[in-house]
């Protein structure tokens, strides 16, 4: 079982006293939006096969950040994403994402626990990005003048 099997398989579950829910969000059936009811407008998406599961959620896009403060940002996010509990920090072209991998060891099936607490430790951790780089980001009023 991979993990979009595992997550197909409830609506809604309870995990350390966090409520998940789970959806398909594509015809082919290969990405699940996981929501954590703590954060609403934090989905962590899911993509899996039979080798490892993907966790990921996109931060922002490049052109939302100020370009007066693109090398600091970098720089800011290079430093902290060895801090980051089990996620990294990338970019998928021109999207910044906080994302996790785990492997066939860690797959649903051989452990539940673990793979469940990724889905939140990422939702966890993108709150917590979002946050500290807010002030990187162009806002309405910068373009507006």
């Amino acid at each position: 079982m991979n993990g979009i099997e595992a997550f197909a398989t409830f609506n809604t579950r309870k995990f350390r006293e966090k409520n998940l829910s789970a959806f398909c969000v594509d015809t082919t059936g290969e990405l699940i939006q996981i929501n954590v009811e703590e954060f609403p407008d934090v989905p962590v998406y899911l993509s899996s096969d039979e080798e490892q599961s993907l966790f990921f959620y996109y931060l922002f896009n490049e052109d939302e950040v100020d370009p007066r403060h693109l090398n600091e940002l970098n720089e800011q996010l290079l430093q902290l994403s060895i801090n980051i509990p089990l996620c990294a920090i990338g970019k998928i072209r021109h999207r910044y994402v906080v994302f996790a991998a785990l492997s066939l060891d860690a797959q649903p099936a051989a452990a539940p626990d673990a793979f469940l607490q990724q889905a939140v430790a990422v939702a966890e951790s993108t709150v917590e990005l979002l946050y500290t780089f807010e002030s990187f980001l162009v806002t309405s009023s910068d373009t507006t003048g």
